[in-house]
């Protein structure tokens, strides 16, 4: 379900924008996360949507972005020795620093914006807009 929701906020960006398309996982080679023994530089990070005619990454943040959660998968340890949790969190910050610092626009949607309903979300579109005008 999340994927969904994903393509879904990319879909709605789109429309706000009013551009072609977007890609998905994109992966910037200045946008890296932690070396590892087996990946020296590290792996590119992959943003959930690209949108090259906007120069804009819109990131779409799911619950575990923000709510404490006690699963497996936040309590498992990395190939950075870190949990997943903590990694998820300084990589996100890094999204944050790294994207406008190469003058990439970054837009972020929180799942709990949206309703799910396309004509609902109509109104999510010019919020979108108005937010897409600030980055500026």
């Amino acid at each position: 379900m999340p994927r969904q929701q994903e393509r879904y906020c990319a879909g709605l960006v789109r429309d706000a924008l009013k551009c072609a398309g977007y890609l998905e996982n994109h992966r910037f080679d200045f946008l890296r996360g932690d070396p590892t023994p087996r990946l020296p530089r590290g792996s590119k990070l992959p943003v959930d949507a690209y949108y090259p005619e906007a120069n804009l990454v819109l990131e779409f943040r799911e619950s575990q972005h923000y709510k404490e959660r006690s699963e497996l998968w936040d309590k498992r340890i990395t190939a950075t020795g870190e949990t997943r949790k903590l990694q998820r969190l300084k990589y996100d910050n890094r999204r944050e620093e790294v994207l406008p610092n190469h003058g990439i626009r970054l837009l972020i949607v929180y799942d709990y914006q949206l309703t799910g309903d396309y004509d609902k979300d109509l109104g999510i579109i010019g919020i979108i807009r108005k937010a897409i005008k600030e980055l500026k």
